[in-house]
């Protein structure tokens, strides 16, 4: 179910966060403008309309408790969850960016002394399902990049032989098992959660038809920054 929420707030929120990105890139010379025109267009696709509204649950196990942890970060953080028995387990954080996590924060050791990747091989090992939720800051809809969707609904990062999950293996020497996949992923925001198995699930095509949604958005952000780019004067 949708939640109620004030657009107002949530825009104003939006409008200040991609304002001050705009002032920290030296290649926008109207930031406040640049910020007004990116909140309108980030309202457009990623609004109230396009919420996901799934349930904060895994097959009946609520995760409300795990989500609140990360959904109101300012930068992206992961929750990788391992259940077992009808029971959360365990679970560990992986910090990212303001706009992404890479690659690397799987592989680097927390303040306990170990890595997301050792921890989803423990309990992988174990049995349990491994379930990885990250947030998107200062959004309303919680949509998956397409980044988001090449990574985690195929077979796991590593199918690409030539990227920046292959560096992190060689330079760490540790890999999960060529075999594995979570058995959920998603987005969480303030306001609204995606879940890819309660979405697939109920429309195998739904993914294919993000995808195509976030190109065509995609489009429409590169051509607004390059209106107010600097180096449109040149």
């Amino acid at each position: 179910m949708k939640k109620q929420i004030n657009v107002q707030d949530s825009r104003r929120e939006i409008y200040e966060y991609e304002l001050e990105k705009a002032r920290n890139n030296w290649k926008i010379l109207t930031p406040e403008e640049y910020a007004n025109d990116k909140t309108d267009l980030l309202l457009e696709f990623e609004g109230v309309e396009a919420m996901k509204g799934c349930s904060e649950n895994f097959n009946g196990i609520d995760l409300s408790t795990y989500l609140a942890e990360i959904r109101n970060q300012s930068v992206e953080y992961a929750i990788v969850l391992a259940i077992k028995e009808q029971v959360i387990q365990d679970s560990i954080l992986v910090r990212g960016e303001s706009g992404c996590i890479y690659a690397e924060s799987y592989f680097v050791k927390n303040e306990n002394g170990i890595s997301a990747i050792e921890f989803i091989n423990k309990w992988k090992s174990q049995g349990a399902s491994i379930c990885n939720y990250h947030n998107h800051p200062k959004r309303i809809a919680a949509i998956p990049s397409n980044e988001d969707i090449d990574s985690f609904s195929s077979n796991f990062h590593h199918n690409n032989e030539d990227n920046e999950w292959n560096d992190c293996v060689n330079k760490y020497g540790i890999n999960v098992s060529k075999d594995f996949s979570y058995d959920d992923w998603g987005v969480v925001t303030k306001d609204d959660f995606f879940s890819y198995k309660q979405i697939v699930e109920k429309d195998p095509d739904t993914l294919s038809e993000m995808k195509q949604v976030n190109d065509k958005n995609i489009l429409k952000g590169r051509r607004l920054s390059e209106k107010y780019d600097v180096d449109r004067y040149e």
